[in-house]
């Protein structure tokens, strides 16, 4: 009876074991599964932030004074400052840390917008490995201060910014190139050039006359 209840004890000391075993290997594989999550989201943060930045840019480089930048990042979408009406930006992105629309606005003296940011307060695993003008992304503490600003734009820079790993979305990538336009119908096809005239005939060239045969020795006279 001592036997069968001390097994019965051992049994289930070896089934809790088992039990924080597996609850350990659960709890690491979903740490390690939420930090490449949150790699790739890091990743797509970089390329959205830089798109902004980059159609600030865009945006201010066709008009002066007080209309420089952008009052709202929907401005980014349809210039109408000129008569010809631009788009320097595609679509607005969603933050990729927070998942929404609410993005951290940067503005100057005048109320404008020359840059954007995260609300999120997370710490990036990312801490090395950026290129300019996000070099002082590497002693951020949240999200939140990776700023996309042109105001920290240097001669020179602006341009060196990696491709990102994460997926960009379907209507960023790049656009087909559209097939060559036909002809138009009344276009009149151009006359295809003569053939080249045939070059008269070389006559044959004259044939080389024999050599003369060695004339025969002359007896001397007696």
């Amino acid at each position: 009876m001592v036997g069968r209840a001390a097994q019965r004890g051992v049994t289930y000391l070896a089934l809790l074991i088992l039990v924080a075993v597996v609850s350990a290997l659960l709890a690491a594989s979903a740490q390690i599964i939420s930090q490449a999550q949150q790699r790739d989201r890091e990743k797509h943060l970089l390329w959205v932030g830089d798109q902004y930045r980059r159609a600030i840019l865009e945006y201010a480089k066709f008009a002066a004074g007080a209309d420089t930048y952008p009052r709202e990042l929907a401005d980014l979408l349809e210039d109408q400052r000129q008569p010809i009406k631009r788009r320097h930006l595609r679509r607005l992105y969603f933050d990729p840390m927070t998942g929404g629309n609410d993005w951290g606005l940067v503005l100057n003296p005048q109320q404008r917008i020359i840059g954007v940011y995260s609300k999120s307060r997370l710490k990036p695993i990312r801490t090395h490995g950026f290129r300019a003008p996000y070099l002082n992304f590497r002693k951020s503490k949240t999200y939140a201060d990776w700023v996309f600003t042109v105001g920290e734009v240097k001669p020179g820079e602006g341009e060196a910014l990696e491709a990102p790993v994460a997926p960009m979305p379907d209507d960023a990538k790049p656009l087909p190139e559209p097939p060559p336009a036909p002809p138009p119908e009344d276009a009149q096809a151009l006359p295809e050039p003569p053939p080249p005239e045939p070059l008269p005939e070389q006559p044959p060239p004259e044939p080389e006359p024999e050599p003369e045969p060695e004339p025969a020795p002359v007896e001397p006279a007696n």
